[in-house]
């Protein structure tokens, strides 16, 4: 894990033979990964609740270093003023509309008089529904739950 000023000249030259994590000097957090295969892309690389997280700014050739940095920065800035969370706000956007958000947002999930044996089974999926979400699905519908949780 190199630590280099990471410079439009400087990628413009770099070679590697195996996958090779830049780390900027400038900018901690901002990352270039470099593939044998010529690829070069920046992340961001940040910690939110002890998570660790990156997130993909944009190929190296397509993007100046330093706009990837002010990216980095705002991106930073976000996560820590206002404890957004960018990767999670993207893979949700992935999720909306899909088969399974649209058909666990059904209440697919019914409630079993056996709360211990979690026999909550969506019809058509094909695994069980862990039961800390189980409860707090039962416990959004409550009102059209026959048991109590």
């Amino acid at each position: 894990m190199p630590r280099v000023k990471l410079s439009d000249k400087m990628i413009a030259g770099l070679a590697v033979e195996k996958p090779t994590r830049y780390w900027d000097t400038d900018m901690p957090n901002l990352v270039l990964v470099a593939l044998p295969s010529g690829t070069m892309t920046f992340y961001c690389y940040y910690s939110l609740h002890g998570q660790k997280n990156w997130l993909r700014i944009d190929n190296a050739k397509s993007v100046r270093t330093e706009a990837a940095r002010l990216c980095c920065l705002k991106t930073l800035a976000a996560v820590r003023l206002d404890g957004k969370n960018p990767v999670a706000e993207i893979a949700a956007q992935r999720m909306i509309g899909t088969y399974c958000s649209t058909r666990l947002s059904r209440d697919l999930v019914r409630c079993s008089r056996q709360p211990s044996r979690v026999a909550t089974y969506a019809s058509s999926h094909t695994r069980w529904i862990p039961r800390r979400l189980w409860r707090m699905r039962c416990s959004t519908s409550a009102a059209r739950c026959s048991h109590s949780v």
